[in-house]
């Protein structure tokens, strides 16, 4: 993915130093003091950048940061050892470092526990290189005065296979395209190999020439190479894996050490070993001096697959005591990006929204929500706060009008602004239904009788085990069945507020017992009303829903029911009942009984 060139950079017009950025970015190179000063030997900056790692030189740790340098961990499962380099999965997850004279160690859960890469040997390892999915490895060994190969491993690291192909060469750096076919390898005071199958054959770029190579990176493709000399020597680019090579004079000749590029390779970063950090956002055209990030012993870089987030170590530091490591970010300040969903659970005076954040901006979205209101002009809106990623979120909303068209839209805020998604409407259900119209135009008043269930009751069998209270054993209540009567109804009412109120156990003869004897307690029980129902309304479907709250037992409002019989009549205690209920499911809490209070109360059983 090519950069979007806002990253604050530096030039060099007339001898004279220029800074040019674009708002909302305040990009700066940022010197870590944690983990603290070290003579750091590698860095890499995961491609997601969702991961920074970091070995140091001498005797000494791994280190994992994950919020972009801020804050960083030590691996110390990994042992304490002279690590020489670093490289890692696209995601982080597979992790690859080489100790110097030691063996190769490899992770697969980002750095928490280790194994030892025991088939490579120990050597003096240089290099490593990672394939995106962590599946392809492969190193270089070889230091002055000593030559050495190139090993490769298909299997994550359990296996390896020494490459005598590529000839020996005291090879200094190693790169690998991500999927790990194509391999390149620059060797010290000799020339440039590469490998387009893995490393089973090679094939030496003497467009490059022999040189004092030092650090080479490539494109995510591996078709773009970049290499560094050192000494006073300059920056080298291929565009076609190796075959031919460009001189970028641009750049300056320098003490080149470290080089890194992104993806698609528009952005370079290479690393003087006593100078600056010099940037190209055209992949090498033009270069800038990140004069902020200071003149250092600079000795690895690395940054993201899109060039945004950049990581530096700095091996001596200024008193030659060993350095900090730098990072830098040019990630551009960007709104949301929201669409609205649809409307479900629509009642008369309820209803959900949805809708999606298809991408957070930067940075993250903080509050997301739903406005509505009759008109596009909204008035109500619903907020929800934290830190939010891309995906589906809802929200519910009530007190709404019956038989009334609405319109909302999903919106989500970040620090550049707020979002919104397109203007969808919905409808809220009919108002409750009143009489219609009779003879010689007159109108009858609406009618509040709530009409009789055309589903039959059913009879059911409930086991309670309840405990006694002492003063009630042995004691007996006069009930020897239960039938569909209104007596029996209310009189089944009454025995189950006599269980809750004294706690106690009753036999289908109506004998009270010892604490804790499982009873059967034979009980006629209505159906879910069919009916919506609401405040002020009245009849068997009224006095079904009631028995239907009390059964369900969501809290006082429905121990209330019991203990204040009001008979057939939806009143104010029936809508706190029912309200109760709501909040207990997940509802909106209208003490309104509509389909979504009904189609809940029949999944759980009702």
């Amino acid at each position: 993915m090519k950069k979007i060139p806002s990253r604050l950079l530096f030039s060099t017009l007339a001898a004279t130093l220029f800074i040019s950025f674009s708002s909302p970015v305040e990009a700066a190179w940022i010197e870590r003091t944690n983990p603290g000063i070290f003579d750091w030997s590698d860095i890499v900056y995961v491609s997601d950048g969702s991961k920074i790692v970091a070995v140091e030189n001498g005797v000494g740790y791994l280190f994992i940061s994950s919020d972009d340098g801020a804050t960083w961990s030590t691996s110390t499962s990994a042992g304490v050892r002279n690590w020489r380099a670093v490289d890692a999965s696209s995601d982080g997850t597979v992790i690859v470092g080489a100790e110097q004279n030691g063996p190769i160690y490899t992770s697969i859960d980002g750095g928490a526990t280790w194994t030892v890469a025991s088939t490579a040997g120990s050597r003096f390892w240089n290099d490593v290189a990672v394939s995106g999915d962590g599946t392809k490895l492969a190193a270089v060994f070889g230091t002055s005065g000593v030559t050495g190969y190139v090993l490769t491993s298909t299997d994550g690291g359990a296996t390896w296979a020494t490459s005598t192909a590529v000839g020996q060469y005291s090879s200094y750096d190693i790169t690998a395209s991500d999927d790990g076919t194509i391999v390149a390898v620059t060797a010290h005071n000799g020339p440039i190999v590469t490998s387009s199958n893995g490393g089973a054959t090679w094939a030496t770029s003497t467009g490059a020439g022999v040189r004092q190579w030092n650090q080479i990176d490539s494109s995510a493709d591996g078709t773009s190479l970049v290499a560094v000399v050192g000494g006073n020597n300059h920056i080298y680019i291929s565009g076609n894996g190796g075959v031919s090579w460009a001189t970028s004079t641009n750049a300056g000749a320098r003490g080149w050490l470290a080089v890194t590029v992104s993806a698609d390779a528009e952005f370079i970063a290479a690393a003087d070993s006593d100078g600056y950090i010099y940037t190209s956002d055209d992949g090498g055209a033009t270069w800038s001096a990140a004069i902020e990030a200071g003149e250092r012993p600079w000795y690895g870089i690395s940054v993201t697959a899109n060039g945004a987030k950049v990581a530096a170590i700095d091996y001596f530091g200024e008193e030659g005591a060993g350095g900090y490591i730098y990072t830098f970010s040019s990630v551009i300040d960007t709104a949301p990006t929201v669409t609205t969903g649809d409307a479900s659970l629509v009642e008369r005076t309820a209803a959900r929204l949805g809708g999606t954040i298809i991408a957070v901006g930067s940075p993250a979205p903080t509050t997301r929500g739903f406005t509505y209101g009759t008109t596009a002009a909204y008035g109500a809106t619903t907020t929800e706060s934290g830190t939010f990623s891309t995906g589906a979120f809802l929200a519910d909303i009530s007190n709404l009008n019956c038989n009334t068209t609405y319109h909302f839209t999903a919106y989500a805020t970040n620090d550049v602004g707020t979002a919104y998604g397109s203007d969808t409407i919905f409808t809220t259900s009919a108002c409750a239904s009143s009489g219609g119209g009779g003879g010689g135009g007159r109108s009858r008043s609406r009618s509040n009788i709530a009409t009789a269930p055309t589903t039959p009751a059913v009879m059911a069998t409930t086991t309670l085990v309840l405990p006694v209270a002492p003063q009630l054993v042995g004691s007996t209540i006069p009930i020897t069945s239960l039938s569909n009567d209104e007596a029996a109804r209310q009189l089944l009412i009454q025995l189950i507020l006599l269980l809750l109120q004294n706690r106690g156990t009753v036999l289908t003869n109506g004998a009270v017992t010892q604490a804790s004897t499982t009873v059967l307690l034979v009980s006629r029980l209505n159906p879910v009303p069919n009916s919506d129902l609401e405040a002020g309304m009245r009849g068997p479907l009224v006095r079904d829903l009631k028995e239907i709250l009390i059964r369900a037992n969501r809290g006082p409002r429905a121990l209330r029911l019991l203990r204040i019989d009001t008979g057939d009549i939806f009143d104010s205690f029936t809508a706190m009942a029912v309200a109760e209920y709501q909040r207990s499911v997940g509802l909106p809490a209208t003490g309104y009984f509509g389909p979504l209070t009904r189609a809940k109360l029949r999944s759980e059983g009702f």
